[in-house]
């Protein structure tokens, strides 16, 4: 069984830079909102890690993240990209548990290393 990971983002530009760096060692689904996020979890239970990139989604945003934190069935280690750096989003990281996250711009092969280490836990 593949190890998949799965990115939540809209903007195709980052979407086609994260697939670049992440399909050489990882099968990646791409989804442009939680919906389809949330139908990806139910139908592939070797995700592995999920991407989201909070500045190219919709609001509902942190209720997938609320949700995917605490459901036991689904719990994922999640990546967080943005580039906002204001308080308010530190607070909104931080009331979510979100771990690991990445301020853009970024270095993509930090990303994979990341998803690595976390594929194996």
């Amino acid at each position: 069984m593949n190890k998949v990971v799965l990115s939540i983002n809209a903007d195709k530009a980052m979407t086609f830079v994260l697939e670049s760096v992440i399909e050489k060692e990882f099968e990646v689904i791409t989804v442009e909102d939680v919906y389809a996020a949330a139908t990806q979890l139910k139908k592939r239970l070797n995700i592995k890690v999920i991407i989201v990139d909070v500045d190219n989604t919709q609001r509902d945003v942190w209720d997938f993240i609320h949700h995917v934190k605490t459901s036991k069935f689904y719990f994922k280690p999640i990546i967080l990209l943005t580039s906002n750096k204001s308080k308010l989003m530190s607070k909104q990281i931080e009331s979510t548990g979100i771990k690991y996250f990445f301020y853009k711009p970024f270095s993509p092969s930090e990303i994979l290393k990341k998803i690595v280490t976390l594929s194996n836990t």
